[in-house]
C-alpha cells in the first residue's frame, strides 16, 4: 500500500494506529522451490474502530499466509500425478486450514456481527504448470492474466462479482456500515449463483471458485495478481517490462508505480502483489 493511499484511507481520523510504516502486511505470495507452483492471496481489509485503530497483528494477513503455504505444500505432494480434478480438492484443503484458524479465534458463524467480529477472509489466485499445461484458479478480485509475445491479452480470469455496485446504488436509507454488514451476511459465499466468494473456511466458497486448464505459447507472459495490480495490467508500458525482462525490471516497476500512484492513489496505490512468469 502506498503512503498516498494510506493517507486517503485514513483522512477522516485525527490519528491512526498503527502508523503507515507499521501497518500490517495483508497480501501474501508464495512460490514453490521444487516445482512451477505459484499462489497469491489478499487478506480482506478489516475495519478501523471509531478512534482509527486497526487490528495489529492482522488476522487476515495471517490466514493469507497460512492458506498460501498450505496450498503450495499440498500441491508439491501431488505434483507428479496432478489432474484438473485436483484443483478443487486443493482449494478445499487450504480452505479447511483457514476454517481451523477462524475456529481457534472463536470466529464461528453464530458469533459474528459482520463488522467488528467477522470471519478472517482472503481472495486468491493459483497456478501450477506441468507437462506444458497451466492449471489455475481465481477467486474474487485476485486473478490471472496472460499476454502473448506481442502483448495482446489472450486470457483473463472472470471478473469479480458485479452485483455489488448495483446493490450499493440501491441501498436506500441504510448506512454504509449496515449495508456492508448486510452484504456479507446475505451474499458472501452464498449458494445458487448470486453473491461472491472469499476464503473463510466456509464450504460454500468452493461454489464461487473459477478453475481451468490451458496451454501457453512460447513467449507468453502469465501474471497472478491481487486487486491492487488490476489497473496496472491494462497499461502497455507495464506489460512491456515483462516482455523485455531486463536487469532493471525492479527499478522500472518502481518508476511506473511512482508515476501512476501520484496520478491516482485510489487506482494504483492499493496493497498489491504480483507473480509474473515468462514462458
Amino acid at each position: 500500500m502506498s503512503k498516498e493511499y494510506f493517507d486517503f484511507w485514513t483522512k477522516r481520523f485525527e490519528k491512526v494506529s498503527p502508523e503507515y510504516t507499521e501497518h500490517p502486511r495483508e497480501d501474501y505470495h508464495f512460490v514453490s522451490e521444487k516445482y512451477p507452483i505459484f499462489i497469491v492471496a489478499d487478506g480482506v481489509t478489516q475495519k478501523r474502530d471509531a478512534n482509527g485503530n486497526y487490528p495489529n497483528p492482522s488476522g487476515v494477513g495471517e490466514i493469507a499466509r497460512l492458506f498460501c503455504e498450505a496450498v503450495v505444500t499440498e500441491a508439491e505432494k501431488n505434483y507428479d500425478n496432478f489432474t484438473p480434478e485436483k484443483l478443487k480438492k486443493l482449494f478445499v484443503f487450504g480452505n479447511k486450514v483457514v476454517a481451523e484458524y477462524n475456529n481457534s479465534k472463536g470466529r464461528v458463524k453464530e458469533k459474528l456481527d459482520y463488522r467488528d467480529f467477522d470471519f478472517f477472509a482472503c481472495t486468491t489466485s493459483f497456478v501450477l504448470i506441468k507437462d506444458e499445461k497451466v492449471y489455475w484458479w481465481s477467486l474474487n478480485d485476485s486473478g490471472i492474466v496472460v499476454f502473448n509475445s506481442t502483448l495482446d491479452e489472450v486470457f483473463r480470469s472472470p471478473e469479480t462479482w458485479s452485483l455489488k455496485e448495483t446493490l450499493l446504488q440501491n441501498r436506500g436509507e441504510s448506512s454504509e456500515t449496515e449495508w456492508n454488514k448486510s452484504i456479507k451476511k446475505v451474499y458472501r459465499n452464498s449458494v445458487g449463483g448470486s453473491g461472491y466468494g472469499v476464503v473463510t473456511g466456509e464450504e460454500n466458497a468452493l461454489e464461487h471458485l473459477n478453475v481451468g486448464v490451458m496451454d501457453l505459447d512460447i513467449g507468453s507472459i502469465l501474471m497472478l495478481y491481487t486487486d491492487g495490480f488490476i489497473n496496472y495490467t491494462h497499461i502497455y508500458e507495464f506489460k512491456k517490462i515483462f516482455l523485455d525482462w531486463a536487469e532493471t525490471i525492479q527499478s522500472d516497476l518502481q518508476e511506473i508505480s511512482a508515476v501512476r500512484i501520484k496520478e491516482s492513489p485510489k487506482l494504483y496505490g492499493l496493497e498489491r502483489s504480483l507473480i509474473a512468469v515468462k514462458i
